[in-house]
């Protein structure tokens, strides 16, 4: 799927994990002429592909990392990523397994470590021996991959209930690993559930002024939340990264509109202010002249004027 993707939609490959033979160069040009680092340096990491260039035998890229301009390099085996929404998910840890792709770029983490403490995130889709899998990250650090199945999805709830214990636990992440002491939830009293992670069966609640998780199975007469839908199609995946990328250029192209309006605004607001300063010294200038000072100066400067030039 990847290959076929890489052949026919070239143009539209935006991030890409970099996976190529750590020989192999990166070049300051797209003729290759003049070599500037190796490969090996950016090997596993997910890069942006800021120009292309395609011949009969090389598809070259133009990448940067982190903001940072990296420069041209072939690509040959290179895992293209699809855009998605980010989505803030946890992970059910007990039916997650580690995708074969994992060990091939060196993502063998401590995943309990990951997926138990950490609050982490889904932010593309990729492609792997036909698999579905997710790119997970821990702020802006890529985590690894894991299967789409395995992925608690937040879905939105707002519904009214009430608490069944007097002593019910209150959490101050989805994680349910740090408890809010002194949480002031009272029985006797509706509770707002803002959302849930269905599978793992964890609620965001409120009352009044006291917010955190609990499990679903402390709230009274809650039905289980059904995950919304998603297409997961090769065809629908493909088409919503290719929305995102127009979606993302028009928001470029407003805020680089947008900027330069500003800047036009200052400017034009600084030459006012210019030319007002200017309006006002050629006024008192005037007034100068036209007084019996300045008249008095203006003939001391003429005999002046005239030594000099004896």
């Amino acid at each position: 799927m990847n290959t076929e993707f890489i052949n026919d939609n070239f143009q539209f490959v935006e991030y890409i994990l970099v996976n190529e033979k750590t020989e192999n160069e990166i070049f300051v040009d797209k003729k290759m002429t003049e070599a500037i680092g190796r490969i090996k340096d950016y090997n596993n990491k997910i890069v942006k592909v800021v120009s292309h260039d395609f011949n009969d035998e090389k598809k070259m890229v133009l990448v940067e990392y982190k903001d940072v301009l990296v420069g041209w390099f072939e690509l040959v085996s290179s895992i293209p990523l699809f855009n998605k929404n980010n989505e803030k998910i946890e992970v059910k840890y007990e039916d997650f397994y580690s995708p074969e792709i994992n060990s091939l770029i060196n993502k063998n983490g401590d995943y309990n470590l990951y997926f138990q403490r950490y609050q982490v995130f889904s932010r593309f889709f990729a492609y792997h021996n036909d698999q579905l899998l997710e790119a997970i990250f821990r702020k802006n650090t890529f985590v690894a991959f894991a299967p789409s199945e395995v992925i608690d999805r937040m879905e939105n709830v707002g519904k009214k209930t009430y608490l069944k214990h007097d002593d019910t636990d209150l959490y101050a992440t989805s994680k349910m690993d740090e408890k809010i002491l002194m949480n002031q939830l009272d029985r006797e009293e509706e509770v707002f559930v803002q959302s849930v992670f269905p599978r793992l069966k964890r609620a965001r609640i409120k009352q009044n002024a006291v917010a955190g998780w609990v499990s679903t199975d402390d709230l009274v007469d809650f039905e289980t939340v059904t995950p919304t839908e998603q297409d997961f199609s090769e065809q629908a995946i493909i088409a919503h990264h290719k929305d995102m990328i127009y979606v993302n250029e028009q928001a470029t192209v407003k805020n680089i509109m947008m900027k330069l309006l500003n800047e036009n605004i200052a400017l034009e607001k600084k030459l006012l202010k210019q030319k007002e300063l200017t309006k006002k010294v050629t006024k008192r200038y005037a007034n100068l002249r036209n007084s019996k000072l300045g008249k008095l100066q203006l003939v001391i400067w003429e005999r002046r004027s005239k030594r000099g030039r004896k």
